[in-house]
């Protein structure tokens, strides 16, 4: 194998280990705000109306 072929496969291996890094990190992210939802009593509209309004969706 050549160098080049280890290093794309070296990438590969990293893009992976980085998307599942960054899929646990957004799970216990979540975990994290429910936990605190819950314990101060916050609605689902509370919680909405504090966000940004989010992605606008063009009209045609």
């Amino acid at each position: 194998m050549s160098k080049a072929e280890e290093l794309i496969k070296q990438r590969e291996e990293l893009d992976k280990a980085i998307r599942e890094a960054v899929r646990e990190e957004r799970k216990a992210d979540l975990a994290t705000v429910k936990q605190l939802c819950r314990k101060h009593g916050f609605t689902y509209s509370q919680v909405k109306s504090a966000l940004g309004k989010g992605r606008q969706r063009r009209t045609r």
